[in-house]
């Protein structure tokens, strides 16, 4: 049985260990522009919403407007684009937000979780305890790719400090 090394053993294995619990979030209420004022002042692309309790409601997204904008656009090619973007001007949080999430648990591996994400094609899951919409936390692939940097240091770092020459990356 090998052991890890001090090093491998600080790589993060769980959801928990590398979730992001600063969250950015959304009231259910919150009308688009504003919505919008909010993903660009924190330079992010979307939010959970919750409600007054921290409870998971939702996700919102820049695409979830983007998408609705060209459904609607193609359902009445009458409305012209000024009309639309003032009809999602009023419209809220709410009305865009997606209600259908992955939730998973804190203890979840992060192989199952990246597994999960990229099956299910999507860019984040919600972290909650089962059975609980409390919001935890939030695991991205940019969470992710930040293990992949840390692992790869590592690697590098045992590759070099042995008498094996790593092999040096070739353009991708």
């Amino acid at each position: 049985m090998t052991t890890a090394s001090p090093e491998t053993s600080a790589i993060p294995w769980y959801v928990k260990d590398v979730m992001t619990t600063k969250l950015i979030t959304a009231r259910d209420s919150m009308n688009i522009r504003d919505f919008h004022a909010l993903l660009l002042e924190h330079r992010i692309t979307g939010t959970p919403v919750v409600d007054g309790k921290h409870n998971l409601l939702g996700v919102i997204t820049l695409s979830d407007i983007l998408v609705k904008d060209r459904v609607l656009y193609e359902l009445d090619e009458y409305m012209v684009q000024d009309d639309l973007v003032k009809w999602l001007r009023k419209g809220t949080v709410k009305d865009h937000m997606t209600k259908k999430l992955i939730a998973v648990p804190p203890t979840m591996t992060l192989e199952a979780a990246a597994q999960l994400m990229e099956n299910r094609h999507i860019h984040r899951v919600f972290v909650a305890e089962a059975g609980n919409k409390e919001l935890l936390g939030v695991l991205s692939a940019f969470d992710l790719a930040k293990v992949i940097t840390k692992w790869a240091k590592i690697v590098q770092k045992d590759a070099t400090s042995s008498s094996v020459t790593p092999i040096e990356p070739t353009g991708v």
